[in-house]
C-alpha cells in the first residue's frame, strides 16, 4: 500500500487485519464488542486530526480505506493515540492472533504480501476512478452513488420546487418489474401530518432510540402499490434509490425509511394515508425523508468490501 502523499512513508502490511477481524468475528460474536469500540475511537481521532483515509492510493482494490493508513497517519499526528497504542495495540493483536488457528494466520499473511507485490499503476483507470475525486477523474454518477448517506440531522429549510420534482421523476424513472409501473408518490411536507407520523412511529416502538423517527426533515416521499402486486419491495426500493443518489447530487440529504409504513398500514395509519392522498387500495411499502443536511460534512459510514466473488 502506498499513500497518494509522496512524503508519506510506505506502509509494510505483514498480514491482513480486515481479513483476521472478519475471521474472529466469524468465529467469537464478542470480538465485535472489543474491536468496534476501539475502531470508532479511532475514527473519532482521525476526523479531529483531519485524516481521510481515502486518498490513499492502493494496490489491491479491496484495501481501499484499510485501517493501517489510519493508524500510520495517528501515529504521525495524535499523541493520544500513539499513548493508547502504546498501552493496548500489543495486548490487542495478541488476543486476535490467539482466537486464529494457524492456517488463518497463514491466509492473512499471504493476502498481504500478494497485495504488496501487485503492480502499481497510477495511471489505472480503475484506480483514479475510485479513488482520486480531488483530480475529478471521477465518474459524476460513480461518485455520487459513494458520497451518498443516510442523513439523520436536517435544517429547517425546506426543499425546492425544481429540486423536489426533479427527485421525484428519478424515483419515476426507475425500472419496474415488467414495466408495470404500478407505483405511487405522495410527498407530504405538512408540519402537522409529519408530526403526527412521527408520534405514531415512536409509539408503535417497543425500545425507542430515537425520539424524532422522522428526523425532522421537512419532507417525507411514501412510495406505495397495489396491495396485491407482486413485485411491490423490489420496485419500491429502487424508487426509493433513484430518488435518494437525485438527492444526493442536488446537495440535499436523505435517509430511506420503512418504519413509517408499518404505522400506515395500521388502522389507526388508515385515516392518515387517506388524508394524505395514498390511493385507495395501495399499500404503503418505503419512505424516503429528504432536506438540508444539518451536518454535511459529516462522512458517509465505510463500507464491508470484503462480501464479493468472481466466477470466470
Amino acid at each position: 500500500m502506498l499513500n497518494s502523499n509522496q512524503q508519506t512513508p510506505r506502509i509494510i502490511c505483514k498480514n491482513c487485519a480486515l481479513q483476521l477481524a472478519l475471521k474472529c468475528y466469524e468465529l467469537h460474536w464478542w470480538f465485535r464488542l472489543v474491536r468496534e469500540p476501539l475502531l470508532l475511537g479511532m475514527r473519532l481521532l482521525a476526523r479531529w486530526h483531519g485524516i481521510d483515509v481515502r486518498k490513499h492510493v492502493v494496490r489491491n482494490p479491496e484495501c481501499y480505506g484499510c485501517i493501517r493508513f489510519m493508524k500510520a497517519e495517528l501515529e504521525e499526528k495524535s499523541l493520544t493515540f500513539r499513548l493508547l497504542n502504546d498501552l493496548i495495540g500489543k495486548e490487542f493483536s495478541e488476543l486476535r492472533d490467539s482466537m486464529l488457528s494457524k492456517q488463518d494466520l497463514d491466509e492473512a499473511k499471504r493476502y498481504a504480501q500478494e497485495a504488496m507485490e501487485t503492480e502499481l499503476d497510477l495511471e489505472t483507470p480503475k484506480i483514479n476512478k475510485l479513488i482520486n475525486k480531488e483530480k475529478n477523474e471521477m465518474n459524476q454518477t460513480i461518485e455520487t452513488i459513494h458520497k451518498r448517506k443516510g442523513t439523520k440531522s436536517y435544517t429547517t429549510e425546506q426543499v425546492k420546487g425544481q429540486d423536489l420534482e426533479s427527485i421525484i421523476f428519478a424515483g419515476i424513472a426507475g425500472p419496474t418489474a415488467r414495466n408495470t409501473q404500478n407505483r405511487h408518490f405522495t410527498v407530504v411536507q405538512n408540519e402537522e401530518i409529519l408530526r403526527q407520523i412521527n408520534d405514531s412511529v415512536l409509539s408503535l416502538q417497543t425500545s425507542p432510540v430515537n425520539r424524532f423517527p422522522l428526523y425532522n426533515a421537512p419532507t417525507l416521499i411514501v412510495v406505495s402499490t397495489p396491495a396485491d402486486y407482486q413485485f411491490a419491495e423490489q420496485d419500491s426500493a429502487i424508487a426509493v434509490e433513484n430518488m435518494t443518489l437525485a438527492a444526493t447530487s442536488l446537495g440535499l440529504g436523505s435517509r430511506y425509511l420503512v418504519s413509517p409504513t408499518r404505522f400506515l398500514e395500521t388502522d389507526s395509519g388508515k385515516k392518515i394515508k387517506q388524508e394524505i392522498g395514498i390511493p385507495e387500495g395501495y399499500r404503503s411499502i418505503a419512505c424516503l425523508i429528504v432536506g438540508y443536511d444539518a451536518d454535511p460534512d459529516q462522512e458517509p459510514v465505510s463500507r464491508n468490501l470484503n462480501v464479493v466473488n468472481y466466477v470466470k
